[in-house]
This record gives structure tokens, C-alpha cells and sequence, in this order.
């Protein structure tokens, strides 16, 4: 206690700052980022891992990339199947208008096209519609009648 009465302001200060300084190599304060040994390790850290970091954002672009082709894979084949709704709905229209009979199943199936193709059309107002507007009343049409006279294969 009597050194520190005795001392100097000059010798107060650099002994604070030193004290300071040891301390900051075991404590981080938040407000003050002084920490000489988190910022060597992250430096020696960062150097080692170098190679390591690039190869993992290589991959993480890769990743990327197959995640776009993916979407964009998905987006046809839920087109293609819309259009093969679509296929399916018109040879079903044009085999009743031949007068072809079709079993319950078969309308039901078809009926499920239908749903599926408007809910497609819907959410994709750029998909090329209005294909199969008389088709579906006609089976519409048909269904009905089926029904009434219980008039199924």
C-alpha cells in the first residue's frame, strides 16, 4: 500500500496498463475487444482453414445449383402432368361423344384430372388454358345423366 502512496502518476499509469493488458489476455469485455489471444488463434485458425473454407464454399454453391435445377425439374414435371391431365380429359370427352360407356371409376378419374388441371391453370395463369372447357361440360354432362339413369359399364 505504502509503494502505491509513494508512486509516481507516471509509474500508476504504466502499471495500470499492464495490468490491463494481462488481464485482457483472460477476459474479454464486451464493450472493449481487446483480446490479443482470441484474435491470434482466429487469425491462425482462419489461415489453417483457408483451403477448408474454399472447398466449402464451392460446395455450398454446387448445392446451390442443384437446388435451382430442382425447382425448375419440378415446375416441368407439374406442368407435363397438367398437360397429361389435359390429354387424358380430351380422349375421355371424345369417347363419349363416340358413346363409349365408362365405368364410375373411370368418370371419377377423370373428374380428378379436371380438378387437378383448373387448380394447375389457376395457380399458372401464364400454362396455355381454355383446352378443355366443352370437354369438361361434356363429361360434366354425362356424369350427370350416368348417375340419373344409374346408366354406368
Amino acid at each position: 500500500m505504502e509503494w502505491i502512496m509513494n508512486a509516481t502518476i507516471g509509474q500508476l499509469i504504466g502499471g495500470g496498463l499492464s495490468l490491463i493488458f494481462a488481464l485482457s489476455m483472460f477476459i474479454e469485455i464486451t464493450p472493449i475487444k481487446i483480446n490479443p489471444i482470441s484474435d491470434l488463434l482466429s487469425w491462425i485458425g482462419k489461415r489453417t482453414n483457408k483451403d477448408l473454407d474454399n472447398r466449402l464454399k464451392t460446395l455450398e454453391q454446387k448445392v446451390e445449383d442443384i437446388s435451382e435445377k430442382q425447382e425448375k425439374n419440378e415446375a416441368k414435371m407439374q406442368e407435363q402432368e397438367a398437360i397429361n391431365c389435359r390429354i387424358r380429359i380430351l380422349r375421355f370427352s371424345d369417347e363419349i361423344r363416340r358413346n363409349i360407356k365408362h365405368s364410375q371409376e373411370s368418370f371419377d378419374q377423370t373428374l380428378s384430372d379436371i380438378t387437378k388441371y383448373e387448380q394447375y391453370c389457376k395457380d399458372h395463369p401464364e400454362f396455355e388454358n381454355k383446352k378443355t372447357v366443352l370437354a369438361n361440360k361434356r363429361i360434366s354432362e354425362a356424369y350427370d345423366k350416368c348417375v340419373s339413369d344409374n346408366d354406368f359399364l
